[in-house]
């Protein structure tokens, strides 16, 4: 009778194998606080590429105006800022539609006119503008001073565009190399 208990006690262990409630339930907690771990990783990853992308297209398109507005001040022979710094007219050395040119910096807009042998009735056209790059956010701030400032022949400048993460700041200064006085009929 011992022996057929213990045969009977051994067969009934072998018959148990396999996972408890409590093991499931184990398993099953581990798993997603590997699964939360891993997502938290890939968003954190995702957040960050969009932050460096957004810093890099606000780079890019401020390092576009910033050159623009120096390359033109190169080439300069007269310009004067108008609407409170809001606006740069120059009158350049170019000789074909280059010549005259304008560039307008105010909150959310970067616009630029260019033409010869007037500009006072030319349309703006859009440089950046933020309704254009629903993907970043890339939109220009200027100081309350104004983005244009002129001392002598020399032009100040300061604006910055705004991104995911932090804004990204232009400055510079730029002078006339051959002055000239007048606007050389670029505007009135």
């Amino acid at each position: 009778v011992g022996e057929l208990m213990r045969r009977t006690d051994a067969s009934l262990h072998d018959d148990d194998a396999g996972l408890t409630l409590i093991e499931l339930i184990v398993g099953i907690v581990v798993s997603t606080i590997v699964l939360i771990g891993v997502g938290t990783i890939m968003i954190n990853s995702w957040l960050a590429q969009n932050d460096v992308l957004s810093t890099t297209e606000a780079t890019n398109r401020g390092q576009f105006v910033s050159s623009s507005i120096e390359r033109a001040m190169r080439n300069a022979l007269d310009f004067e800022v108008r609407a409170g710094g809001s606006q740069l007219w120059v009158h350049t050395t170019y000789t074909d539609h280059r010549e005259c040119q304008a560039f307008q910096l105010t909150d959310g807009v970067a616009e630029m006119k260019m033409g010869a042998p007037s500009i006072d009735a030319l349309a703006w056209g859009r440089w950046l503008d933020a309704a254009d790059y629903s993907g970043f956010e890339v939109d220009v701030n200027v100081p309350g001073t104004g983005a244009f400032a002129q001392s002598g022949d020399t032009l100040e400048y300061d604006f910055s565009i705004a991104t995911d993460s932090a804004p990204v700041q232009f400055s510079g200064e730029a002078s006339i190399r051959a002055g000239e006085e007048g606007s050389g009929g670029c505007w009135s």
